[in-house]
């Protein structure tokens, strides 16, 4: 019969720790965009399907990761995303990339008009630094959706500094630096693409 009361303590204790301390502010990786409005002439460049984006393990989390040393990690005790980073990222890209190619039709699924070409983004780190810096390293490949070629097949490294508020780092702060980060690998994607020939070879 005592059992029970053992375990009152724990629980108790554990709901009193979940209860202290502000709530953690939300954030998202990309703000709303009305993915027609960039759309001018969808017919003239083949139709192009953005694959999920892949990411670390480690990262595909709705908690915001900081990287304090070496390989130490730690999560934010103020801030986490809306979503898990993946879907966050798939929705940035879109978002980017739509502005970005006006004149090609850019999707996260096929529709019924049949894609030509896909593009597949792996992003190798996404990390905010000790020196208040956000490093993106990111591979991306485009495909002909039609044989399977490789049109292209790129890598770059993306840094971002991180504002500081009154001498430290914020949410708000790294949030903006990923942001610009994830735009900058838009950018590099855009310009592969732009390349390409309006017909696959």
């Amino acid at each position: 019969m005592k059992r029970p009361l053992s375990f009152l303590p724990v629980i108790l204790v554990a709901c009193a720790s979940c209860s202290s301390g502000p709530p953690r502010s939300i954030y998202s990786l990309s703000a709303p965009v009305d993915t027609a409005a960039g759309i001018s002439n969808v017919t003239a460049r083949p139709a192009i399907e953005l694959q999920r984006v892949s990411v670390p393990d480690y990262l595909d989390t709705t908690d915001i990761i900081l990287r304090t040393r070496g390989n130490e990690l730690k999560v934010s005790a103020t801030g986490r995303w809306a979503e898990r980073l993946s879907e966050g990222l798939n929705h940035a890209l879109m978002a980017d990339l739509v502005v970005r190619l006006p004149g090609d039709q850019i999707t996260a699924a096929p529709p019924n008009r049949r894609m030509e070409r896909q593009i597949l983004v792996t992003i190798e780190a996404f990390d905010i630094e000790p020196d208040r810096r956000c490093v993106l390293t990111a591979a991306w490949t485009v495909l002909d959706k039609t044989n399977g070629a490789v049109l292209v097949s790129e890598r770059g490294a993306f840094i971002a500094p991180i504002e500081q508020s009154s001498g430290s780092v914020r949410d708000a702060g790294i949030v903006s630096a990923m942001a610009v980060a994830t735009g900058e690998l838009a950018d590099g994607i855009a310009a592969a693409v732009i390349k390409l020939p309006i017909s696959a070879p």
